[in-house]
């Protein structure tokens, strides 16, 4: 069986972000998934530790992604000079565009960055599901993949992210500027490129029995999000609104 884990965290200390758990409504919840910004319709009672992605080694890590679109979105702001990240509290109404819930942060006009998640299984881990965090630099760079082999029609086939003849390569970049890259990796060429085995049907199937949701984001209070922002110093924010 893969080796899920999903232990609550009860309180600020036991949770890497030092954060606060908030209501779990769909219209006004932060977090979305998707490509875009659909509201999450699961629905949790705790929120949970997952296991991660960790691509900060600059090495080639092969995946497995097990959904065809991001099941979390959100916004993060990280707060330099407080050393911490933020959940962004945000939200937009999905048909205009308009925002329903501000974002104390946001409203100090810090930056916000996008984020994404999908469940996946790195193939040194076959056995366990883990989260790969990444921004709309991998997220574009995925979407372009989806485009295959041009139909009778003249228009591009489409092949999702998680086929089962599908595998991929992320890197961090070791350069001075940190960027990521994704390349696919046909299955037939996993064993003979890289001497792994693929996964079977049961191993899929019992990685994705239980794949992890919004759950495992964690949801600052908007108290917590109004004394960071009255804590802001101008380094953390734009040049065009600092003091």
């Amino acid at each position: 069986m893969a080796r899920i884990t999903r232990t609550p965290v009860e309180d600020e200390e036991s949770y890497e972000d030092n954060v606060e758990v908030t209501g779990d409504d769909d219209a006004t919840h932060p977090v979305r998934s998707g490509w875009g910004s659909a509201p999450v319709k699961r629905t949790f009672t705790k929120t949970v530790v997952a296991p991660y992605v960790d691509l900060s080694d600059c090495d080639e890590h092969i995946i497995k992604i097990h959904e065809e679109k991001p099941s979390v979105a959100y916004g993060q702001h990280w707060v330099a000079s407080q050393h911490k990240m933020y959940t962004c509290s945000q939200v937009r109404d999905e048909k205009t565009n308009r925002i329903v819930v501000d974002c104390p942060l946001c409203l100090a006009h810090h930056k916000r960055s996008e984020k994404m998640m999908m469940n996946v299984t790195e193939m040194d881990e076959i056995n366990v599901l883990k989260i790969w965090t990444f921004g709309p630099e991998v997220g574009e760079q995925l979407q372009k993949f989806t485009k295959g082999p041009k139909d009778e029609d003249g228009k591009p086939t489409y092949i999702p992210v998680n086929d089962e003849n599908r595998y991929w390569i992320a890197q961090r970049s070791n350069g001075a500027r940190t960027s990521y890259t994704v390349q696919p990796l046909k299955a037939r060429d996993l064993y003979e490129d890289h001497g792994i085995q693929p996964l079977n049907e049961n191993n899929i199937a019992d990685l994705t029995s239980k794949l992890f949701g919004k759950e495992v984001v964690w949801i600052n209070s908007e108290s917590q999000l109004q004394a960071a922002a009255d804590r802001l110093i101008n380094s953390d924010l734009p040049k065009d609104f600092q003091q």
